[in-house]
């Protein structure tokens, strides 16, 4: 079986063949016409799609620094906390709780801007 750009060819070919006095015209077919329109608007996709990733990957960094520095910061209560006799789940649910109310202050002011 012949490819598209093989019949393209041998159209071009056999029309030049039948008509020598017509004038050669470019032949393309349509995906490849439909496919150039659309190529900077797949392109300008591509690279938001990108920066988009790369954004959510420095956030969830900074995100990760910030609870990691404050957790840092607290490990004496922590171990207060639990020679007092609170449990490994609540030191926990402490943490998870201070990264909840930082990523939600972080959408609040994203979705305002």
């Amino acid at each position: 079986m012949l490819t598209a750009e093989e019949q393209a060819q041998g159209v071009h070919v056999a029309g030049l063949a039948a008509r020598p006095s017509l004038r050669s015209a470019a032949v393309a077919q349509k995906s490849w016409l439909v496919d150039d329109s659309v190529l900077d608007h797949r392109l300008l996709a591509q690279l938001c799609s990108f920066f988009g990733v790369v954004a959510a990957l420095l956030a969830g960094i900074g995100i990760y620094g910030v609870i990691s520095y404050g957790v840092n910061r607290r490990t004496s209560e922590f171990g207060i906390r639990m020679a007092l006799g609170a449990a490994h789940q609540d030191v926990v649910g402490l943490v998870l709780r201070e990264a909840l109310r930082l990523v939600l202050i972080g959408v609040g002011i994203g979705v305002a801007l």
